[in-house]
């Protein structure tokens, strides 16, 4: 039996329920780990409420009823972009907008460079907390700053891989990521973070977890019970498999203080994938003239090399088949085990959930990726 899905509409001050929707059109959304979601409900044209137009940062509250009878909030949204139509004698009203995780792209890390707020040493899910806090939270120096009457912070943890990382005046989910990436250098205590309705998805909490965002679901031995995909199970549709490696980059020459044959050069190298063919040497500049320190230039070095490392892209649409059902089984964040196209069993994790809900009923699509 297909879940059933539920949309609410919060009042963006208030938290008040304004409205329910069973009724919509049709319902699409997007969650990401360590990334911005989206979504769109489509609605039936003669919707109004009051004289609201615009419905700028109102909650957009989907939950989800699987065949269990549980029912859960799976995804929150700020409505940012509504859009009214007229086509052919009918109107239309869609509702649109990112997912909770957009709040963390709203600022930027607003301290000077050196400072203990832009300058950070620690546990990754730890220093994550913490630039939240001072750029969203109580701890913001600026008080138009804090959102803690909406926001939350989790307590630290101290279980991420140990990282060092500057960040004065970068925007703050783009350094959130970049932190995350950092952590994967020790997969064990690798940090994902994220933003997450708490009650009835008006208030939000940021989180870190440590090892993967979900549950451990790999084959065999996975701690949370095997979770297994491939087209022979028949749970695997619609499968695309793809490796990118046409703008990678594997070496960069780290540009620091110093004029002309003085100025300060450090070589970075990524000798395994230069050495992945022997025309692979593939070269980049990374200009940061006002680095002092060496470590600084190296680690802004190897930030380009990660930046550019071939990608493969592995997604496909879930058909559900007893034991292997989305939200029951498994779900976003979660260690399962995919065989691909080439009939290799791969422990991957679930980065991306689509859902699309209409009258053909609930289609969910996934990508997963292999940690480094």
């Amino acid at each position: 039996m297909a879940a059933r899905y539920q949309a609410a509409l919060l009042h963006q001050a208030t938290g008040e329920t304004l409205t329910l929707f069973n009724d919509y059109l049709s319902l699409a959304y997007v969650k990401n780990v360590n990334g911005l979601g989206w979504f769109e409900l489509e609605l039936p044209g003669d919707f109004a409420l009051g004289l609201e137009r615009v419905f700028l940062d109102w909650r957009v509250v989907i939950w989800r009823e699987i065949v269990d009878g549980r029912r859960y909030i799976d995804f929150t949204g700020f409505a940012r972009d509504p859009e009214r139509t007229y086509r052919d004698g009918r109107r239309g009203t869609k509702l649109s907008g990112p997912d909770q995780n957009e709040i963390l792209d709203r600022p930027i890390v607003a301290y000077a460079a050196g400072s203990s707020q832009a300058k950070k040493n620690g546990a990754a899910d730890d220093v994550m907390k913490e630039l939240v806090d001072e750029n969203l939270g109580s701890s913001a120096t600026d008080s138009d700053r804090d959102f803690s009457d909406y926001l939350s912070v989790q307590a630290d943890a101290s279980a991420g891989t140990s990282i060092r990382i500057g960040c004065s005046r970068q925007n703050l989910m783009e350094t959130l990521v970049k932190c995350a990436k950092m952590s994967q250098e020790t997969i064990a205590t690798a940090a994902f973070f994220g933003v997450v309705p708490l009650g009835d998805g008006y208030d939000l909490e940021f989180r870190t977890k440590v090892g993967q965002w979900g549950q451990d679901h790999r084959h065999p031995d996975g701690v949370d019970g095997a979770v297994v995909f491939s087209v022979e199970r028949g749970n695997m549709n619609n499968v695309s498999q793809k490796i990118m490696t046409s703008q990678e980059r594997n070496v960069v020459y780290a540009l620091g203080e110093g004029q002309r044959a003085n100025r300060k050069v450090i070589e970075v190298e990524d000798a395994t994938r230069t050495a992945a063919s022997v025309l692979n040497r593939r070269e980049a500049v990374y200009d940061y003239s006002n680095a002092v320190e060496d470590d600084d230039l190296t680690e802004g070095a190897n930030g380009r090399i990660e930046e550019h490392q071939p990608t493969e892209t592995f997604a496909f649409d879930v058909e559900s088949v007893t034991g292997c059902e989305f939200g029951v089984h498994w779900g976003l964040g979660d260690q399962v085990t995919v065989f691909d196209l080439n009939g290799q069993a791969r422990d991957v994790h679930i980065v991306q959930v689509a859902v699309r809900v209409d009258d053909s009923g609930e289609r969910v699509s996934i990508k997963v990726e292999e940690q480094p």
